[in-house]
């Protein structure tokens, strides 16, 4: 009887907090606080939310620290994910450009 009730409290619980990672991680993103984004899109891609798009955001997240390697294997984690995602293709230009010396 506990353990059903302890799994009925536990499954309820995911469910209210299911999503929550990667919007905190998107509201962290477009506040540029990429640190912040990087450790809720870890929790979304973990927690299997919005995972290919979680994975493109921490991608850029990345990015915009220098952290190109760790970037590009987002994007490209991304891309096996959801190939049509057209966002994500600008997401790859802006490494491109961003790697380039000027």
């Amino acid at each position: 009887m506990r353990y059903t009730l302890f799994s009925i409290i536990f499954f309820i619980c995911q469910l209210a907090t299911f999503g929550q990672n990667f919007a905190k991680g998107n509201e962290a993103y477009f506040k540029d606080d990429n640190i912040k984004a990087i450790e809720f899109f870890t929790l979304a891609i973990e927690n299997s939310e919005e995972v290919s798009k979680a994975y493109m955001y921490r991608g850029g997240a990345y990015m915009f620290l220098d952290r190109y390697d760790e970037a590009l294997k987002d994007l490209n984690a991304s891309k096996k994910l959801d190939s049509s995602n057209s966002k994500l293709y600008f997401y790859f230009g802006k490494l491109y450009i961003r790697q380039l010396d000027f």
